[in-house]
């Protein structure tokens, strides 16, 4: 919504009017339908487009854990639950029938957490291929998530 209203007077009346709306409805309806891609998104997709072998807007992370101490089945199901809770990692950019280039909620693409069996020396270096590896910008969602079972640990990367 505020993408959409440039101007703090605009920000206000659409804000004044989203009260008077319930906001699991405008949500529902929002998902539904293809939405503009906001100006940072289009900057970023510009950008990485100019550069493809340069990585923009990474947010890579790294967790580890004892394997002990947490039980991988739950781990993996918590993490694919906190992802699916949230529309941008269902979300894809492509060309709609009118060659705009929109965002789409498409949950059908979500990809859940990758659980790989490694050597622990190779766990780090594997983690750092799934942070580095590049994305297909158009049509697939742009996250992943990978969690590498040692025989002593449990580590998780990512990347956005």
């Amino acid at each position: 919504m505020i993408y959409q209203n440039k101007t703090p007077e605009a920000i206000g009346r659409a804000l004044s009017l989203a009260d008077q709306e319930d906001p699991e409805s405008r949500n529902s309806v929002a998902l539904q339908n293809d939405q503009p891609l906001t100006p940072y998104q289009r900057y970023y997709l510009d950008y990485q487009l100019y550069s493809p072998k340069r990585a923009l807007a990474v947010i890579p992370y790294l967790v580890r854990f004892e394997r002990s101490a947490i039980d991988i089945e739950r781990f993996r199901t918590a993490v694919d639950e906190a992802l699916r809770f949230h529309p941008a990692f269902s979300t894809v950019f492509l060309y709609n029938e009118s060659g705009e280039l929109v965002q789409r909620y498409c949950p059908e693409r979500f990809r859940g957490a990758e659980v790989v069996e490694i050597a622990e020396e190779e766990a780090i270096a594997s983690l750092k291929k799934c942070v580095k590896a590049p994305f297909r910008l158009f049509g697939e969602v742009l996250y992943r998530c990978r969690i590498c079972l040692t025989e002593k640990h449990v580590c998780s990367a990512g990347r956005l």
